[in-house]
């Protein structure tokens, strides 16, 4: 009975000796670097200068209300002069094939028009976002690029990702390198980079339960360069997700996030790269 009490405290000993091993190595193994270009280097620097990526162009005031979703000229314009050079922007089609900023859903073509989803590029450009603001075009959006070289939009394509990105390409191929583009499935990755879209980023809202898994996704991204992968805000707060962060190799995103403490809070972590945010004042 002696030997066999001996038997079971070395044995739990043991294993307690090896859960301390485990544990000390995933504190304090320093994260995996993945290797990137020079360029994409940059990209993640301009970025972290504010740390804040503005969604849909941000907030924006009516008469009654703030409203946000409205990809809208106006929300291109103020959100740059409140000195913001990161936004990221919904594209999607008209029904007979123009490219237009806009979110909606399964049966309105553009938050804040009411227009149905068959609905033309005319009649998008004929009303008024929130009855108050300039409904954006593709073609706009570029335009407002050309003028002004140190703005970057990341994409948020609804419809068909890779085919829009084609006609971006087509139309566009001068502008490759100022569109950010996020893929919401790993097969996206290659095609998109073939069309010449060097930044990439990888956003999980559309991918499913499995390969959200972070721990499962340091295979993918330490094979693939990448700016960064955008998650939804809430997996920042699970333990377990921020020990995979910190030993994935790339940085991570989030969105939504309006609250400025929680933004602050989030980019002081080492392996937070930005937080997108309707907000457009830069001390919001």
């Amino acid at each position: 009975m002696k030997d066999k009490g001996n038997s079971k405290r070395k044995a739990t000993i043991t294993l307690l000796f090896f859960l301390m091993i485990v544990l000390t190595a995933v504190f304090t193994v320093r994260p995996t670097k993945c290797p990137v270009s020079c360029e994409i280097l940059a990209v993640r620097e301009e970025i972290a200068k504010t740390g804040r990526i503005v969604h849909a162009g941000g907030f924006l005031q009516t008469k009654e209300k703030t409203v946000r979703y409205t990809n809208s000229y106006d929300a291109l314009v103020n959100m740059y002069e409140q000195g913001n050079r990161v936004c990221e922007i919904d594209i999607r089609e008209t029904i007979d094939g123009a490219l237009i900023c806009a979110h909606g859903d399964e049966t309105v073509l553009a938050d804040g028009t009411g227009l149905p989803v068959d609905a033309t590029e005319k009649d998008f450009l004929s009303v008024r976002l929130f009855e108050s603001f300039q409904p954006m075009t593709v073609q706009m959006l570029t335009q407002f690029m050309h003028q002004h070289e140190d703005l970057l939009i990341i994409t948020d394509i609804r419809g068909d990702n890779v085919e829009i990105c084609r006609k971006l390409a087509q139309n566009y191929p001068e502008l490759r390198q100022r569109f950010l583009i996020q893929i919401y499935h790993k097969e996206e990755y290659e095609p998109v980079n073939k069309m010449g879209f060097p930044y990439i980023i990888y956003t999980l809202y559309r991918e499913e339960d499995s390969e959200r898994n972070l721990w499962k996704l340091a295979h993918f991204v330490q094979r693939h360069e990448l700016v960064g992968v955008t998650i939804q805000y809430d997996q920042f707060y699970s333990r377990k997700n921020q020990i995979a962060m910190n030993h994935c190799g790339v940085p991570f995103m989030f969105h939504t996030v309006d609250d400025a403490s929680e933004i602050t809070a989030m980019l002081r972590k080492p392996y937070v790269l930005g937080v997108y945010t309707d907000f457009t004042l830069i001390d919001s």
